[in-house]
């Protein structure tokens, strides 16, 4: 889609020209048009406003503030764009960085040094693709879509990027800023780019440090964590799960543990390097294999009809897409799912085994009849 940007000042247009250029190019149809002007505070009476921004087209919005709040609107609004033109693909909140061919999908939740890790990495010389959000088609998980947008800093690390104007012009700003989008090109060279090959995902976090370095981590507990990261699962539905299964075993996962954002990068550099791809198997196991007649034992516990599970090498992941309830269950549990073919009576179980289809029982994930009774 293409979007028009109209300001009356020439600062802004280069502001915004500067923030999205990144960005790829649009269509000759104009989908949105953007206006952001100073605002006449005396003539409209919003005493904490000095600019004025007003998105017609899709989803039509205004903001009244400062230009950092102007900034961070519009963007919000790109990402629903891409999120609604892309309804095909499965997003991730997460970073994507490219070092010679090799993609490190970096991921962690808000607060976590994502967007400082991606901007020192990009300033070192690796490849921007997104510290926001990244696509990925369903049926080829392994090649992750760029989203190139400004990246995010909050104001603890300014600090570390002082050098840069986004970051000057913030300091310098009469009003408080919580966080500054810096234009990709401040951090290095921008290089047209559509996506990467995933060479390895990375967990991103400021309070997991047992020790330096990367730790690697199983399978199910990567799609766990992919899991909580994902802004439109329900949308891609099952095939959007099996994507994050098949991209959990198919490359490897770690833990990043540092604080040092020089080690970070040698840690990571290393790691692009020498990736190698795990021999981890996924094997569906659903309701649909082997759900029994219903006139078998009304006793026996079997899988819920909308309930998925993989098998894996440390255990096991299962997904009810409709709810959108996930478990992840450690290599005893998984042989339990395993059993739950609706053929053994609950009493053949022994007592951890029951409490577990107890808990699954009580998430919708496992089904147990309850005895008829005769009149």
């Amino acid at each position: 889609m293409t979007v028009c940007i109209e300001s009356p000042t020439a600062e802004i247009v280069g502001r915004l020209d500067a923030l999205l250029a990144a960005m790829p190019a649009g269509g000759e149809e104009v989908a949105v048009i953007v206006r952001l002007a100073p605002y006449d505070r005396e003539r409209y009476g919003q005493p904490n406003a000095s600019y004025e921004l007003l998105i017609q087209g899709r989803h039509q919005a205004s903001h009244y503030g400062w230009l950092s709040g102007c900034e961070d609107v519009l963007l919000s609004e790109v990402n629903r764009w891409a999120l609604d033109d892309e309804a095909e693909r499965l997003h991730l909140h997460a970073g994507l960085v490219e070092h010679n061919g090799a993609g490190i999908l970096l991921v962690g939740p808000s607060g976590s040094g994502k967007s400082t890790l991606t901007a020192h990495l990009v300033r070192a010389g690796w490849t921007y693709h997104t510290d926001e959000m990244v696509g990925f088609d369903v049926h080829r998980p392994l090649l992750a879509h760029s989203f190139p947008r400004p990246v995010s800093l909050k104001e603890g690390s300014w600090g570390l990027f002082a050098e840069l104007p986004s970051v000057q012009l913030a300091q310098a700003a009469p009003a408080f800023y919580e966080r500054v989008n810096v234009p990709p090109a401040e951090l290095g060279p921008v290089r047209a780019v559509d996506g990467a090959e995933v060479r390895a995902i990375v967990f991103v976090s400021a309070d997991e440090l047992t020790r330096e370095g990367l730790v690697t981590i199983g399978p199910s507990e990567a799609i766990e964590r992919l899991v909580a990261d994902t802004l439109d699962l329900e949308r891609a539905g099952p095939a959007g799960f099996g994507s994050l299964v098949e991209l959990a075993t198919r490359v490897g996962s770690f833990r990043l543990q540092t604080r040092s954002l020089g080690a970070a990068e040698a840690f990571l550099r290393k790691l692009a390097e020498e990736a190698v791809v795990p021999s981890v198997r996924a094997i569906e196991v659903s309701a649909a294999a082997t759900r029994p007649p219903r006139q078998d034992r009304d006793d026996c516990p079997r899988r819920a009809a909308h309930a998925t599970g993989w098998m894996l090498s440390d255990g096991a992941v299962i997904y009810d897409h409709e709810r959108g309830v996930l478990a992840r269950l450690d290599p005893t549990g998984a042989d339990v799912w395993q059993r739950l073919d609706g053929r053994q009576p609950l009493a053949e179980f022994d007592d951890a085994a029951i409490g577990l289809v107890g808990e699954l029982a009580s998430a919708g994930l496992v089904e147990i009849a309850l005895p008829t009774t005769e009149t």
